[in-house]
C-alpha cells in the first residue's frame, strides 16, 4: 500500500502539482469503468477515513461538501 499524506499544506501542493494526472485517473474511473461520483467517493472514503482524525484539521470541509455517517456522528 502508500503511506497517506496528512499535512494538508503537502496534499493541496501534490494535488497541484499533479492536477492534470488526477483528472484523468478520474475520468478513467467515472467513464471506462462506467463509475458514478457517489461510488468514486464512497471508495476514497473508505480507504482515507480510517488513516485521517478530521476534527484535527477539518481542512476537507473548508473547500468540498463532506458527507457524515453515523459512524462519524458518533466519533
Amino acid at each position: 500500500m502508500f503511506e497517506l499524506i496528512k499535512d494538508p499544506a503537502e496534499v493541496e501542493r501534490l494535488a497541484e502539482k499533479r492536477a492534470d494526472e488526477n483528472i484523468k485517473f478520474r475520468e478513467f474511473l467515472k467513464w471506462r469503468l462506467d463509475w458514478s461520483d457517489e461510488r468514486l467517493d464512497a471508495l476514497i472514503h473508505e480507504g482515507v477515513s480510517e488513516q485521517i482524525d478530521c476534527t484535527a484539521c477539518a481542512n476537507c470541509c473548508r473547500a468540498q461538501g463532506v458527507g457524515i455517517d453515523d459512524t462519524d456522528i458518533e466519533r
